[in-house]
């Protein structure tokens, strides 16, 4: 099989052309909201800054598991909300 890096370009760019903010409702009647097709590098940072708080937050005692801080935090941010 040959690479075609012209072809992966493309499809690179055709995928951040898709990208959206999506949510929906869980058959829990939970939710999800979802940052799709962004670039990479877009994701990883703001990953990373909800990690630190959340995890500063876990450090001073918090009961939840850091995966429930942190997506308490990423919901707060986006929200516009300080934790």
């Amino acid at each position: 099989m040959t690479s075609d890096p012209d072809g992966a370009k493309s499809s690179f760019h055709e995928g951040l052309r898709d990208r959206k903010v999506v949510s929906h409702v869980n058959p829990d009647f939970t939710g999800c909201l979802h940052v799709c097709s962004a670039h990479p590098d877009g994701v990883a940072s703001p990953l990373q800054n909800v990690d630190r708080i959340a995890r500063d937050i876990k450090t001073s005692g918090d009961d939840r598991s850091l995966d429930e801080i942190r997506a308490d935090v990423a919901l707060d941010l986006v929200q516009g909300k300080t934790t």
